[in-house]
Formats: structure tokens, C-alpha cells, sequence
């Protein structure tokens, strides 16, 4: 019996012990949730319901920030700056764009340094950081505090989170609004936009993962087969076109997915966005130089003209491009002259080549100066347009893609 009795306070002792431990690291847990609890009430957390974001503020710039408010985005300030200055104080904006096609190359081109920090709901949210000084130079006190809060600005913008279901409503049932830098429009809510890798300004349209048609930006001057038939080989076609902006696109969508009817839709809803200068822009002002007067040589580079290290002049083999069913790849290729002619080239003459890894295409926002091209590409291996001016200087050159 005394046997069993100690062992039964053994028993006992190690029963408490447990209960003590658990009870101990039950208060720990609640001390530790306490510690986040207080964390979190310290921050400072801020809703916008109209754009549908929220973002998180240290504890520490409490009363020392101001928000200004517009219908596409936010501006954060620092308060005492802004109040006591003439100066700003912009610490950060976050811009919010129409569609989820904007890529961080697009973003790249804008004046201001920017970068995408969220996607969602049919937006792109866009941080853009102040491109001047913000803060009185003078000031070292608030020139301090500027760069101290400066510091937190990307962890601020890490924090952004969507809320409230904020999308972008259609005009039309059944529709959603789809966008990119360069256009907006409704598609129906079935359908995906996906940008075409390799191409420049160029997005198919698929639904359940087939591709059903594309949308594709050229050159404003360039005839299409939409300025003739609406329909032929099971597809329908539409054109449209800014006089503004100069910029025409080109909708191919297959009759088997879409009517009329449909496609009225998205044409009436599609505007083009003057987005940044692109290569299809490059090739529309090519265009506008032919038009006033101009002309277009095909041909090689077989040399350069410099004078101080610049150059002033293109040495071209001059050729001309044929069309011969004949021929194993249905044309040729007939040199006009053995001797290269020498042409003059017009100060900040703008080069599009052809990219790698395929040599076969132009880049969306690759198109060097001449002085650059000429020093990072070997030129000589390739075919090129080259736009002469009425004046007889070469206004730009266009790579030219031969098979």
C-alpha cells in the first residue's frame, strides 16, 4: 500500500508539472500574440474602397504623412514638408491602370522610375517614384526625416493588398474590360488576351486555351484586308485607328467564336491609349517621310562615313527585292549596283533592327541611334530599308527580315 501510494504522488507531482508547463506556455503564446496584436494596432493601415487597394504604414510615421487622393491613384507625402514648403515632399505615388496586359518593359519607358506592384481585378497598380528632389536642400532637419521615411517606401508599397472586389465593370453583359499601355477594351468574360512572345504589339485571344483570333498594331498608312471584306476564310476582320495618335490596329477573330453582333461590341468599346513610342510608331513615321516626298532603298550596309568619330554618311550596296514563283523560296534578291553609293544621314537618325535570338523580328522599344547601332551590331550581316528623306539623308533604317 505504500508502495502505491508514493507512486500515486509521483504520479500526481508529474501531472502538475505538465499542467504547470502547459499553462506556462499558454501564457508565452498569449504574450506573443499581445506583442503582434500591439505590433499591428501601432501600424497604420490604409484603405482606399474607390481604387480598391490598401497598404500598410510604419508605426513610426504616424501624424508624419499625407495622403492626396485622385480618381486613378494616390500621392503620399511627408506632412511637415508639404505644409511648412513650397516643396512637395512626395515620398511615393501608386497609379492605378486599366487592364492586366502592362509589363514592366512598358513601365520602363515611362518618364518617371516606376514599377508594378500588384495585379488584379482587371488593374495594374504602378509605383512611381518622385524623379526630382522632394525636400528643401537647406533643411537638414527635413531633409533627414524625408530620407529616413524614404527607406520604408518599398516595404510600404510590398504591402498593398486588393479589397472590396473593386472590378472594372463592362457596359456589356457577359463582357469584361481588358487592357494593355496601349489599348482598352470589352471582350466577352470567356475569353483571355495573351501577348505574343517574340512579337511586337502583338496579343492573341484565346478561349479555353485555343487561340481564337489576335489583336495587332501596325503601321497607320498600312493597307489590311479589313479595309476590303469583313469576312473571308471563316474569319472576320476589323480595322481601327487613332488620327490623334496615329495608330491603327488590325482584329482578327474566327467566325466559329464570335458574330457580328460580338464583334461590334468589342470595336465600340476598344480605345487606343497613347502608351510609349514603340517600334510599329517607328515604322508609321517611315512611312510619313515616304509619304511627304521620301523614298525607301533597300539594300546593305557596306561601310560607315565619320567625321569626329560620328557618323555622317552609309556606304550602300544597293539591291532590290523580287517576287519570283519561280524561285526555291518565291523570290529574289538582284544586286543594282556592285559599287556602294554613298549616302548622307540625317543627326540622331534612329536605327530598328532585327533582335536575336532569331534575327526575324524588331523589338517593341528597340531602336538605337546609328552611333550606337553601329557600335554593338554586326551590321553587315544584314538586309535593311533605309528611309531617305526628301532633303536625300537617311532619316531612319529598318532591319528587313529575308528567309
Amino acid at each position: 500500500m505504500k508502495i502505491l501510494s508514493v507512486d500515486l504522488r509521483r504520479k500526481m507531482k508529474r501531472v502538475v508539472a505538465v499542467l504547470v508547463l502547459i499553462s506556462t506556455l499558454s501564457a508565452l503564446a498569449l504574450c506573443v500574440g499581445c506583442a503582434r496584436d500591439i505590433e499591428q494596432q501601432d501600424s497604420v493601415t490604409y484603405s482606399n474602397n474607390a481604387l480598391g487597394f490598401s497598404l500598410i504604414f510604419p508605426r513610426d510615421w504616424a501624424d508624419r504623412y499625407i495622403i492626396t487622393e485622385s480618381d486613378h491613384g494616390i500621392s503620399v507625402h511627408n506632412k511637415k514638408i508639404k505644409e511648412k514648403t513650397e516643396c512637395q515632399g512626395i515620398l511615393f505615388s501608386i497609379d492605378r491602370l486599366t487592364g492586366e496586359l502592362i509589363t514592366e518593359e512598358d513601365i520602363a519607358q515611362f518618364p518617371s522610375p516606376g514599377r508594378i506592384i500588384q495585379k488584379g481585378n482587371g488593374y495594374t497598380f504602378i509605383l512611381i517614384m518622385p524623379s526630382d528632389v522632394q525636400y528643401p536642400p537647406d533643411n537638414e532637419e527635413m531633409s533627414n526625416a524625408y530620407k529616413l521615411m524614404a527607406q520604408d517606401v518599398h516595404t510600404v508599397a510590398a504591402s498593398i493588398s486588393l479589397i472590396g472586389g473593386n472590378i472594372h465593370e463592362a457596359a456589356h453583359d457577359g463582357f469584361k474590360v481588358v487592357g494593355s499601355s496601349f489599348f482598352t477594351a470589352e471582350i466577352p468574360y470567356d475569353w483571355q488576351l495573351e501577348a505574343i512572345d517574340g512579337a511586337s504589339m502583338y496579343w492573341q485571344i484565346k478561349k479555353d486555351g485555343y487561340s481564337i483570333g489576335e489583336i495587332i498594331f501596325i503601321p497607320y498608312f498600312t493597307h489590311t484586308e479589313s479595309d476590303e471584306p469583313e469576312a473571308g476564310d471563316g474569319v472576320l476582320y476589323a480595322s481601327l485607328y487613332d488620327e490623334t495618335l496615329w495608330r491603327r490596329v488590325l482584329m482578327k477573330v474566327s467566325v466559329d467564336h464570335a458574330d457580328k453582333a460580338i464583334l461590334n461590341k468589342i470595336t465600340g468599346s476598344f480605345k487606343i491609349i497613347d502608351g510609349p513610342y514603340t517600334s510599329v510608331d517607328m515604322k508609321t513615321a517611315a512611312q510619313q517621310y515616304i509619304r511627304a516626298g521620301g523614298r525607301e532603298i533597300f539594300g546593305k550596309i557596306e561601310g560607315m562615313v565619320f567625321a569626329e568619330k560620328n557618323p555622317v554618311g552609309i556606304l550602300i550596296k544597293k539591291m532590290e527585292f523580287l517576287h519570283d514563283d519561280e524561285a526555291p523560296n518565291g523570290f529574289r534578291i538582284e544586286v543594282l549596283s556592285e559599287v556602294p553609293v554613298e549616302y548622307p544621314v540625317a543627326p540622331g537618325a534612329n536605327v530598328l533592327p532585327l533582335v536575336p535570338p532569331s534575327y526575324n523580328r524588331h523589338g517593341t522599344y528597340y531602336m538605337p541611334l546609328l552611333e550606337d547601332f553601329i557600335g554593338n551590331y554586326d551590321y553587315e550581316d544584314f538586309f535593311y530599308n533605309f528611309i531617305v528623306g526628301a532633303d536625300g539623308e537617311i532619316k531612319m533604317i529598318l532591319g528587313r527580315y529575308i528567309p
